[in-house]
This record gives C-alpha cells, sequence and structure tokens, in this order.
C-alpha cells in the first residue's frame, strides 16, 4: 500500500486547493458513488446540476487530497469554505460552489471512519495572518481509491508483480500514472487586484484586447512547442527528488511568489506557462509562472534536463537595477550588489535588500541581526544601498519594481519566441534561462539583442554553474581529446541505482510517446 502516516502535523506545511484538478476517467465511478452518498447525507435534491456540482466538487477535493498524499504525506489541502470562495468565471472551470463543497466536506469528515485529517480555519493574533481550513487524506480514503486507480481497459498492460502499485509508492510523479489525474485548461494571460493588506490578491475577469489575445497566441504556441515536443525533468538521485518533492520553500524568491504559496515539484501536471499581470493593470507584472523547473532551489538547477539532455542557464546580470541606470541614460558600473567594508558572503543579503528596496511600495523589513555582517546595523546597511545606487534612489520604495517586470517579461518572450522559432527550446526562469547544454553561446546572442531592442543598452549575461561540475575531471579531458564522449559518461551516470526513478520516468515517457518520436526529437545519445 503507497499509504504513509503522516509524521509532521504543521499546519503551514500546506498548499491551496486546485480548481481545475480533478481525477481521472478511471475514477468516475468512485466519485459518482460517493457523490450519491453525498446528495443522500445532505438531504439535496436529485436534480442533474445539483449532483453535476456534488461530482465535480468531490473530484477536485479529493484528486488534490490524493496527489498531495502520493508526493508528501505531511502536505495539508488548504480549502475555502466561504460564500466568495468560487466565483464564477474561466478561474473556476468545473463551476465549482461553496454549497457542493461544503458539502462534500462534511461527508469525508464526518462519515466514520473519516477519509480527511482537519485543521480547522484560526487567526495568529501575533503574526497577524489568518489561516484557512486544511485537510489531508487519511488510510481510508487512500485505500478506498487504490481499489479504483487501475481502470480496466490498461489492465491488461500491467505487470501482474503490481508495477503501477510499486510506482505509487516508489515513483508517484511517473508518466505511467499520468491517467490518476486531469486538469482542466486556465487562462494563459491573468490580471490581479491589488493587493490587501492581508491575503492575496483576488484574480479579475477582463475584456481581452489586441495585446493579451497577441501574448495569449503566443504563450498557446510556446506552452504546444513545449508538450509535444520535450520532455523535461531533473536527474538527481531518488532521494534528492523525494526530498524535493516535499520542499517547503518558506523564503519567497527575490521578486516575490507569484501566488504567494508554497511551491511542490509537479513535473506531470505544473509543465505549462502563464503569465500574471497585478494591480488591475496590464503594465504592471506580466511574468511567466505555472512551470515546475521555476521552483528548483537554484543548487540544483544545473541538474534539469531537456529531452534527457543536461542543461545549462544563462542569467541577465543585475537587470532589475542595469534597467533604472537606462532609464536615467546611464550604465551600471560595477556589481551592483557590492558595497565597499562589507565582505562578500554579504552578497546575497545586500542583492536581496536591493530587490526589496525597489520592488516595495514604501517601507520594507528589516533584516534579522544575526543576518547582518559584523558591525553593521539595519539602517547603516539600507543607508549604504542607496548612497552605492544614488542616480536610481528616487525608485527606492516606489513600487517601480512591479513596472519593471513587464519589462523583463517582454524580453524574455522576446528572446523564448526567436529560440522556439529556431527549434530551440528555453525555459524561462524571471530573468534567467535554461537551455540544452551546448546551446549557450546563440542563446546570449538572442538575449543581449533582446535587451538592446528594448532599452538601447547592452547587458552583461553570466553563465550559471552547469551538470559539468558533477563529472569527473577525467571525463571532461577524455572529452576535449576526442577519446570518449561526454555523453557516454551521463549514460553511466543515469544507470547508477540511485537514478532509478529518473530511469524509468524517462523510459515510460518514451513509451508513451513512442520510439519515432524519439529519433525525430534526438532522445537518444
Amino acid at each position: 500500500m503507497p499509504y504513509r502516516t503522516p509524521t509532521i502535523d504543521d499546519f503551514r506545511h500546506a498548499k491551496w486547493l486546485r480548481r481545475n484538478l480533478r481525477l481521472g476517467e478511471g475514477f468516475d465511478r468512485f466519485v459518482n458513488e460517493m457523490a450519491e452518498r453525498v446528495r443522500v447525507r445532505a438531504g439535496r435534491a436529485d436534480r442533474i446540476d445539483v449532483v453535476g456540482n456534488l461530482r465535480n466538487a468531490l473530484s477536485v477535493i479529493v484528486a488534490n487530497l490524493y496527489k498531495s498524499h502520493l508526493n508528501d504525506e505531511n502536505r495539508y489541502v488548504i480549502i475555502d469554505r466561504s460564500n466568495d470562495g468560487y466565483p464564477t468565471g474561466p478561474y473556476n472551470p468545473l463551476r465549482i460552489n461553496r454549497r457542493a463543497i461544503q458539502d462534500c466536506l462534511d461527508y469525508l469528515s464526518n462519515d466514520l471512519p473519516s477519509y480527511v485529517e482537519q485543521r480547522g480555519g484560526n487567526f495568529d493574533s501575533i503574526a497577524g495572518i489568518g489561516y484557512t481550513t486544511r485537510f489531508r487524506s487519511t488510510i481510508r480514503l487512500v485505500s478506498e481509491l487504490e481499489e479504483y486507480n487501475i481502470p480496466e481497459e490498461i489492465q491488461h498492460d500491467i505487470d501482474p508483480a503490481g508495477i503501477i502499485r510499486n510506482t505509487l509508492r516508489d515513483n508517484p510523479q511517473s508518466p505511467l500514472l499520468s491517467y490518476l489525474f486531469r486538469a482542466e485548461p486556465l487562462p494563459s494571460i491573468r490580471l490581479k487586484g491589488e493587493k490587501p493588506a492581508r491575503g492575496s490578491a483576488l484574480l479579475l475577469n477582463y475584456e481581452p484586447t489586441d495585446d493579451t489575445m497577441r501574448m495569449e497566441a503566443n504563450l498557446r504556441t510556446y506552452n504546444r512547442f513545449l508538450f509535444d515536443h520535450h520532455w523535461l525533468d531533473i536527474l538527481i538521485s531518488n532521494e534528492e527528488f523525494r526530498d524535493l518533492s516535499r520542499l517547503v520553500d518558506d523564503e519567497p524568491d527575490e521578486f516575490g511568489d507569484e501566488d504567494d504559496r508554497r511551491w511542490d515539484l509537479d513535473i506531470l501536471w505544473r509543465n505549462t506557462l502563464y503569465r500574471v499581470f497585478n494591480n488591475g493593470r496590464f503594465t504592471d507584472g506580466g511574468r511567466f509562472y505555472g512551470g515546475w523547473w521555476q521552483g528548483v532551489p537554484s543548487r540544483l538547477r544545473r541538474h534539469l534536463t531537456i529531452n534527457g539532455y543536461p542543461t545549462a542557464e544563462l542569467d541577465y546580470s543585475n537587470m532589475q537595477i542595469v534597467m533604472l541606470y537606462a532609464d536615467e541614460g546611464l550604465e551600471l558600473e560595477g556589481d551592483a550588489y557590492e558595497i565597499e567594508g562589507i565582505p562578500h558572503a554579504y552578497r546575497k543579503l545586500i542583492k536581496r535588500t536591493v530587490f526589496k528596496i525597489v520592488n516595495a511600495d514604501g517601507q520594507i523589513r528589516s533584516a534579522k541581526k544575526a543576518e547582518l555582517p559584523v558591525g553593521w546595523t539595519w539602517r547603516q546597511l539600507m543607508d549604504a544601498v542607496r548612497e552605492k545606487h544614488r542616480p536610481i534612489a528616487k525608485y527606492f520604495g516606489t513600487g517601480e519594481g512591479i513596472r519593471l517586470q513587464k519589462r523583463d517579461a517582454d524580453i524574455a518572450e522576446s528572446v523564448m519566441l526567436t529560440m522556439m522559432d529556431e527549434g530551440t527550446l528555453v525555459l524561462p526562469i524571471h530573468d534567467s534561462f535554461v537551455i540544452e547544454d551546448g546551446r549557450q553561446d546563440r542563446l546570449r546572442e538572442v538575449m543581449v539583442a533582446a535587451y538592446r531592442r528594448r532599452l538601447g543598452f547592452d547587458i552583461n549575461v553570466d553563465a550559471n554553474p552547469t551538470w559539468l561540475e558533477q563529472l569527473p575531471a577525467q571525463a571532461i579531458e577524455l572529452d576535449r581529446l576526442g577519446v570518449r564522449d561526454l555523453t557516454d559518461w551521463i549514460a553511466e551516470l543515469e544507470q547508477r541505482p540511485q537514478y532509478e526513478n529518473y530511469r524509468d520516468r524517462k523510459a515510460a515517457f518514451l513509451q508513451a510517446r513512442g520510439e519515432t518520436w524519439g529519433h525525430e526529437h534526438h532522445f537518444f545519445y
């Protein structure tokens, strides 16, 4: 049985309900039978619309609970039960409503033994944060799902030894299991209102314009190119992958998390991009989100693979700061995040501080004393940053960063489309791009040209550490001498026992696409 008893009871370790994720068709009988029990218990009428609402709500709730459990048995699913939690519109594609959600949760919580473990909503008066009610699967829910999770139409393809059940336990993100869930499409261009003092900004409906339709068409083409012609994965050990699936990202990136929710690894269902605009305006924000690779910590991104090949990452140097200098008709000299008198070890702190100052609209929260350089106060650090960047200090604390995001996102779009037109996939991570190793020179040219067209200045492009660092020096030297190609070393690396799950995911994907597809897309070394 893949059920694992939770070992951590932290209500903050949670993800919001994904309203577009539901169970696969193989669970239809399970959903229909349970939805009928929910209807009877709640005393609802036997009308088509009522039954349909209950089925959709139940399928979404159970899919989220089950998927969360497969990846991390400790993680809760946050489910809003408020009256305005499920507005009609494109962000609620299954038209689930609060009443159906409540009926399903009541049944799952109260039918004994219960299907879910619940943590009630509360308000932390000290932190000033409210927590919505959250749930996670019990052994009953997982066990009953296990009786339904193998559709009859694929029974003959399953190893009698139980390959599917073993995969559920050991490799729950294998393409073999893609039939377990379905994801309904959501808008690729999203507009959010202004962020309130507490909570998250609401997604807004809007009338399409020529510009939004153009951006949407570009994203549709890019996402289709990604899905039809590429398999994305990460070549790390089974244990590292499991830990990454359970990552709790308490430290948001320097630009701020798009939806202020914790990231989770989902290589099957988070593989398309969308753009998010802010403050009810298409001049603010506009960055690309949605790709699972965007949440991979920088120390592990060098292990990303595209169609089985290793990758490299190129990064615009000091991009937001450089753009502000360009607005003043100036070029940045030196490193934006080095300050005289502060050791290089504190560069990351300075970088984070600069981004906070640029992106904040008003006062920002100070760093902890233990994070500061010895002998420095927060006020001294802030003054030093302002002094170093005196030519652009007028932008600090104005929220200018959200408008800069529109420009850097448009530049990113230009880079992505140019490379796609040449048949090469690049994966955006705000102001950096991941590409198949060996194609960095062309990407660098495209990045510099796209920036120059937009701002009229050149910009430096940095290369982040690559997969080469994990190979022995002997491998690099033999490749240089033409004795043994580096791809032989990578193939050998994949065969090690600790990479078994990576090999299985790769083989399952190729099985689904076919050997002809593999040869056409140069999937084989």
